[in-house]
């Protein structure tokens, strides 16, 4: 009864903290920085924005210089809604802390007068190994991107943002950093670091005060990006029952859902699902971490995260070719 009462009072805050803590944010005239933009969530997300705000400038971030130009052109074509609007692309390797540096102080040189307004995080890879099968290389390749990268981007283009008269970064992490399973240590480990760090700079952020620039934490399911192609395809009766309960997310339901909680001001948005799902798996991953272990290992069965990566195939064929994975 006593459990069953905190979790009552825990929602009724929540609710309260997202009518009255929540204000919106406009992406008109703002400069927008996307990593990851060449593809999956970052190109869609990209194309959200183009189209739907007003004189923005879209700077767009990826090691694959080829996709960037095609969706530059592409954007472009927008007559109707492109007036007024820019889109700049860079080739950067993020996880390389000195070309993210210069890449960051081209764009500020190239927006100039204006200041960087929002920071969208979203380059990542997956390896979909077990432990034992990741060599050194790849476990740091995989932290390197999904992890350190954060840093290099934030530390490079925080001082811009600072400056700008309101100012939005956005971290997207993956629901993997709030819960675990097999066949992923490496990229669960990178995420949950990632989830750790954004909570950090929150707080630094906020005790020096720096009231402009808000942040929001983005942990999505699992999204059809070709990524984690293969996952959750076995016959068994708990994989079924995870792909009626919790199906991959559209890369479009996804760009479409952060896009809206990033104008609306949210803070934290997780799962990407909309309906029932929506709220039953917003508190999910933190709900399970209060059961016994015994219980939990049930939870996460049911939700794939035992055998689910058994039939994983990735993007690509070739353990090579999968390290060149770069969007969420």
């Amino acid at each position: 009864m006593m459990l069953l009462a905190t979790l009552a009072a825990l929602l009724v805050l929540w609710l309260v903290a997202r009518v009255l803590g929540r204000r919106s944010f406009s992406l008109d005239e703002k400069v927008v920085v996307v990593t990851g933009a060449a593809s999956g969530i970052g190109r869609r997300l990209a194309q959200n924005i183009f189209k739907e705000a007003q004189n923005v400038t879209l700077a767009l971030v990826d090691i694959d210089t080829e996709s960037l130009k095609m969706l530059q052109t592409e954007l472009l074509q927008f007559q109707d809604t492109g007036k007024g609007k820019r889109v700049l692309i860079y080739e950067c390797d993020v996880a390389d802390y000195r070309t993210v540096e210069a890449t960051i102080a081209r764009v500020v040189n190239d927006i100039a007068p204006k200041h960087i307004g929002v920071l969208v995080n979203n380059a990542g890879i997956v390896m979909g190994k077990s432990l034992e099968d990741l060599t050194p290389e790849q476990i740091q390749k995989t932290l390197s991107v999904n992890t350190l990268a954060h840093f290099w981007t934030v530390k490079a283009a925080l001082p811009s943002m600072k400056r700008a008269s309101e100012a939005l970064l956005v971290t997207v992490s993956s629901v993997m950093g709030m819960t675990s399973s097999a066949g992923l240590t490496d990229y669960c480990a990178s995420k949950a670091a990632v989830n750790a760090f954004h909570e950090a700079l929150r707080l630094e952020l906020w005790r020096d005060n720096v009231k402009s620039i808000r942040t929001l934490l983005v942990c999505p399911a699992a999204v059809d990006t070709g990524m984690f192609a293969g996952v959750l395809s076995a016959d068994d009766w708990a994989q079924r029952f995870s792909r009626l309960c919790i199906p991959m997310l559209s890369e479009s339901e996804v760009a479409a859902t952060i896009y809206c909680s990033m104008r609306r001001g949210d803070e934290l948005l997780v799962s990407c699902f909309s309906g029932w799902r929506g709220v039953a798996l917003s508190w999910a991953p933190l709900l399970s971490r209060a059961l016994p272990v015994p219980l939990y290992d049930i939870v996460v069965r049911l939700g794939g995260g035992l055998n689910g990566m058994d039939t994983f195939v990735g993007k690509h064929s070739s353990n090579s070719e999968q390290e060149k994975v770069k969007a969420n």
